[in-house]
């Protein structure tokens, strides 16, 4: 028996619901990591080319900026490691289609990946706002 016209018009929805899911993830996971890598890019040419610091001449408040450096290589981190575990979450799944189970679609690996999208997230928002007080510590008077 084939399915009916509005069954299969809800079955292409959530194809398309998936397709843009994972569209969404790839482009996450790239903003995530462009945006950290550039925080420290930006970080190192603000020292050496807006404050003219060198090995010579330490900046004030250089503990927010090792605790920018900290989070914004935590971002990074986190999201790389988010990447694996979409992997082996992915490949939980495929095999519990494969055998027609009903426990949570990827298992530990899913929800780990969640939780280190969200590390990621936070550790970028973070080295953000610990890099705008340690260049407004350096750049006030």
């Amino acid at each position: 028996m084939s399915a009916s016209a509005p069954d299969r018009g809800l079955a292409e929805y959530r194809r398309h619901l998936v397709e843009a899911r994972e569209r969404a993830s790839a482009a996450y996971d790239k903003a995530v990591m462009t945006l950290s890598g550039g925080a420290l890019v930006v970080s190192f040419a603000f020292i050496k080319d807006v404050l003219g610091l060198g090995p010579d001449r330490i900046a004030a408040a250089s503990i927010l900026l090792f605790a920018a450096w900290a989070s914004l290589v935590t971002s990074l981190g986190a999201i790389l490691l988010s990447m694996l575990t979409s992997q082996k979450a992915l490949r939980r799944a495929i095999s519990q289609v494969d055998e027609d189970s009903t426990a949570r679609p990827g298992g530990g690996f899913a929800m780990f990946t969640g939780c280190l999208n969200w590390v990621a997230c936070g550790g970028f928002l973070l080295g953000v706002a610990l890099l705008a007080c340690f260049a407004q510590q350096n750049l006030k008077g």
